[in-house]
């Protein structure tokens, strides 16, 4: 159940990216054709656009979230999203031991945040943790759990000023533990490395979403207790401009 809203949510935060660039663009071919006629009447009285204060002439005072003069983010919010695992060998070693299987889906928790150049560079900080559960028959428990913190470093690769959407590719490089738990616990730490796309669409002056996908890889010093590598999703709210 609790992957099943994971999906719901990220879906409708694709939905409302989706809807709100549909919009944008539907109010941008109505302000193209206010230009147009605009354009026509300046044929005939060109002084009545030129120079004249208080007057809007084609293409002038066009609405933007964001202009060039203000080339700056910095946000901070939750983030839900979903860890695709490769548990087969770990999910052989407990079931001989009369456990039941884990889900490969592991649904993430947390927060991140960013600041920096909309257009250029950015920094930003992620944790994230999520554990999956399986219960059998005579109620015994087997677990995995998961977190890890990191910095991220982004760079702009595509936007809009006027939409107020952005594209940038980045990675993020940090530390975390998994915890394994059925006949015994065991524990382990890890480098984490996530290269990752982002795309990130402002809604109003304060408030954005962030949708981004990665490929998470972990190195352990030690012997691999479970294969954390996998692809991953993540929807952030982001609060702040």
């Amino acid at each position: 159940m609790k992957k099943g809203r994971v999906i719901v949510i990220l879906f409708l935060g694709v939905f409302l990216i989706n809807s709100v660039i549909l919009l944008d663009s539907v109010e941008a071919f109505g302000r193209f054709g206010l230009h147009h006629n605009m354009m026509n009447r300046e044929l005939f009285n060109r002084r009545r656009f030129v120079g004249r204060p208080g007057e809007v002439g084609p293409m002038i005072n066009e609405r933007r979230i964001f202009t060039r003069s203000n080339d700056f983010r910095a946000n901070l919010g939750p983030m839900i999203g979903v860890l695709r695992l490769d548990l087969a060998k770990l999910n052989n070693k407990i079931s001989q031991e009369g456990f039941a299987t884990l889900d490969e889906d592991m649904v993430l928790e947390g927060f991140g945040g960013t600041i920096g150049s909309i257009i250029d560079d950015r920094f930003g900080i992620y944790k994230l943790n999520g554990t999956v559960k399986s219960i059998n028959k005579s109620g015994q428990e087997a677990s995995l759990t998961l977190d890890y913190t990191g910095l991220l470093y982004e760079e702009g690769i595509a936007n809009s000023f006027r939409t107020g959407t952005d594209l940038a590719i980045g990675a993020l490089i940090g530390l975390g533990r998994a915890k394994v738990n059925y006949s015994n616990r065991f524990e382990e730490e890890f480098i984490a490395l996530e290269p990752k796309l982002h795309l990130h669409q402002q809604l109003a002056r304060l408030i954005g979403l962030d949708l981004s996908a990665g490929y998470l890889m972990t190195h352990s010093f030690k012997e691999k207790l479970v294969d954390l590598n996998g692809p991953s999703l993540n929807l952030r709210l982001s609060l702040g401009f």
